[in-house]
């Protein structure tokens, strides 16, 4: 496995997995010796060995590496906590810290978070869907629709966006993987979630605020999906403003096929038991 420095001192905490047995000093150390420079612009590789091997110079204490479940487990249990950081330090400027957001946790990390935030949107749908529309509730139709497969629904525009957000860093040549794409469309969803979840709260009675805070959430969800575009996966600002609306069309549409044929299938079965 690769470590990446950065001369920035808590960067390099974050990516040094026996962190905890280091010192200032040490940190230093290491980038005075191996960076050769406090103003490198781009990331500079550093095997595990080496840093190690540097270190045991100078006597400072190391943990043992950790086995690959073990970092996997690590991941999953950060991941909650993640988000809740990568929310609180969005939640005032979301286009500006989307890419230092990322660039703090790498890219197995924000998977992690995007997933999370994919499925905080899930359940913010389902909640929002349910209590605004009150007459879904004597339908009599809830055992067709237990909870995994209305969360997996719900999921859909999620997926679709992490697909096309993939599809459209392949296209234009950003760079990038699946932790990328997952991280923006997690964060880009999330104004929606909570306007949906808001308007479940809310309810129909006062539907003029929920268009109000939909109409922005919106535009912060194109913001983020163009920042995300031309400053995590690094496309050209030219290509992010051809890519977005085409990511969102996609999105949408495949959304629709989805959700046509569920919404097919839900009144076929209303119907059924109506003439029962």
């Amino acid at each position: 496995m690769d470590w990446k420095l950065t001369p920035n001192d808590s960067a390099v905490r974050q990516r040094i997995r026996f962190q905890e047995s280091l010192t200032v000093g040490d940190i230093v150390a290491v980038k005075t010796a191996l960076l050769g420079a406090w103003d490198m612009p781009e990331w500079l590789p550093l095997h595990q060995t080496d840093l190690a091997r540097f270190l045991s110079q100078r006597n400072a204490p190391l943990l043992a590496p950790k086995s690959g479940s073990s970092v996997i487990g690590d991941r999953v249990k950060g991941a909650p906590v993640d988000a809740w950081r990568a929310f609180r330090n969005m939640i005032f400027d979301p286009v500006g810290n989307l890419s230092s957001a990322f660039e703090s946790m790498g890219q197995g990390r924000a998977l992690g978070v995007g997933l999370i935030f994919g499925a905080g949107f899930a359940l913010c749908i389902m909640f929002g869907a349910y209590n605004f529309l009150p007459h879904w509730k004597g339908l009599g139709v809830a055992p067709e629709f237990p909870f995994l497969k209305v969360f997996l629904y719900a999921l859909v525009p999620f997926i679709s966006l992490a697909g096309a957000s993939a599809v459209s860093r392949l296209v234009f040549r950003g760079k990038g993987q699946l932790g990328h794409d997952c991280f923006i469309a997690g964060t880009s969803l999330v104004p929606i979630g909570l306007v949906v979840l808001l308007a479940g709260v809310l309810g129909a009675g006062n539907i003029e605020v929920i268009v109000a805070f939909g109409v922005c959430a919106l535009c912060v969800t194109i913001l983020l999906l163009f920042a995300g575009m031309s400053r995590v996966c690094a496309i050209s600002e030219r290509a992010a403003t051809i890519a977005v609306p085409v990511m969102l069309l996609a999105s949408v549409w495949f959304s629709k096929i989805i959700y046509a044929t569920i919404l097919k299938n839900l009144y076929t079965t209303i119907l059924g038991k109506y003439f029962e």
